[in-house]
């Protein structure tokens, strides 16, 4: 049942793409961000206990997650260089009394993932972070 309604209430989250009401009164921020399938050092794919490790530590901080399918994106290097990457999408919803704690937990993922930095879309307000 509770894996039921924190789905429920990311849809919500999605479908209004901006501070939404969840189901327990409690208003929540939706982020979304992208982590590129392979390590910037050695171009090699993380591992799955890297990805698992991420997925428990979001259902456990924040209440749950949605992945979404991996996407393909480019941008351009320091030099001009056109990088592309794949990327898993996830987007999450965070109660206002955790928004310290998803700060945190922003910044270390590029550290953790291996990355220059990771994109983080806000309520449909992008940034780079890390």
């Amino acid at each position: 049942m509770y894996i039921y309604l924190v789905v429920q209430t990311c849809a919500r989250i999605q479908l209004l793409g901006r501070t939404a009401t969840t189901n327990r009164g409690n208003t929540m921020q939706e982020f979304t961000f992208y982590i590129p399938v392979v390590r910037d050092s050695d171009k090699k794919p993380h591992n799955e206990n890297r990805w698992s490790f991420l997925e428990d530590r979001m259902a456990r901080a924040f209440g749950g997650y949605t992945r979404k399918a991996n996407v393909t994106g480019a941008w351009l290097d320091d030099s001009g260089k056109l990088i592309r990457d794949e990327s898993r999408v996830y987007s999450i919803g965070v109660s206002e009394d955790k928004l310290v704690n998803w700060q945190r937990f922003s910044a270390s993922l590029a550290v953790i993932f291996d990355q220059q930095c990771i994109y983080v879309c806000e309520s449909g307000v992008a940034s780079l972070v890390g």
